[in-house]
């Protein structure tokens, strides 16, 4: 759950131990036909970084659900092949592809913060990794706080 700490952009995260997937949430302001392009940007961005980094992931489903005034952007992995430096490229592509409509908390980290939030990222992967059979968990983001849930 340090992901929905370190990165603001990320609504909701749940990890779904019967899946073996990790479900991220970004939520936009109503996206354009322009914008929807940018997330086909996404998709092949994703696609050339598995091919870089030589890893085949076992889930990547990457789905666009409209609700009201939102768009809401699922992507879910599976835990055993997702690293770090994919939630970065998603992340950075996300903020640098579809500027001003990407629903965001205003955090500011001060930057040895943030490098013990990416150390927590790192040894959470690992932990679920390394066969985590636990619950389900949820987490969410509302008015600033990170708020984390069994499921």
């Amino acid at each position: 759950m340090s992901l929905l700490v370190r990165y603001p952009e990320i609504a909701s995260l749940a990890f779904e131990p019967r899946r073996n997937s990790i479900t991220m949430k970004f939520l936009f302001l109503q996206l354009a036909d322009e914008e929807m392009l940018r997330v086909n940007f996404l998709e092949e961005s994703l696609a050339a970084f598995y091919e870089l980094v030589k890893v085949r992931p076992l889930l990547c489903n990457i789905q666009l659900e409209f609700e009201g005034k939102l768009t809401v952007l699922n992507v879910e992995r599976d835990v055993a092949t997702i690293s770090k430096s994919e939630i970065v490229l998603l992340v950075t592509i996300l903020r640098e592809q579809i500027q001003g409509l990407l629903v965001s908390d205003i955090v500011e980290q001060q930057l040895e913060e943030a490098g013990f939030h990416e150390e927590l990222i790192e040894n959470m992967l690992n932990s679920i990794k390394s066969n985590y059979g636990g619950q389900g968990l949820i987490g969410i983001r509302e008015e600033g706080r990170v708020l984390v849930f069994n499921k």
